[in-house]
């Protein structure tokens, strides 16, 4: 399973307000459907394993956008972890009830069996 790190969403606990309202809730993405990479034939004849770590934005419709690399392995995997990210869903991040962009960091492993 990938480990997803997330940034640029605080969750700040608030004390209550005049009214006792409260609190606003301030969630992050949760991945709800993850799609296996695919491993790269030059990956598996040059034995690499690794991680791919990857910088995405998920949208508010659940879905990873704006990919980027941060850690490559090469020999196709960057891009097939790319590929496989793309199909991810998520449940939306959340800020004060209101779904919102978020940035977040997924990792996606290759392991050879």
């Amino acid at each position: 399973m990938p480990r997803i790190f997330l940034a640029a969403l605080a969750v700040a606990i608030l004390p209550l307000a005049a009214q006792d309202k409260p609190a606003p809730v301030n969630t992050p993405p949760r991945l709800i459907r993850k799609v296996e990479p695919v491993y790269s034939e030059e990956g598996r004849n040059k034995k690499i394993e690794g991680t791919v770590v990857l910088k995405v934005t998920v949208g508010t419709d659940g879905r990873a956008i704006d990919i980027h690399v941060m850690k490559p392995l090469g020999a196709g995997l960057d891009q097939n972890a790319i590929d496989a990210v793309e199909k991810y869903l998520f449940k939306p991040g959340t800020r004060d009830g209101e779904q919102v962009t978020v940035f977040a960091t997924v990792e996606v492993p290759f392991r050879l069996k």
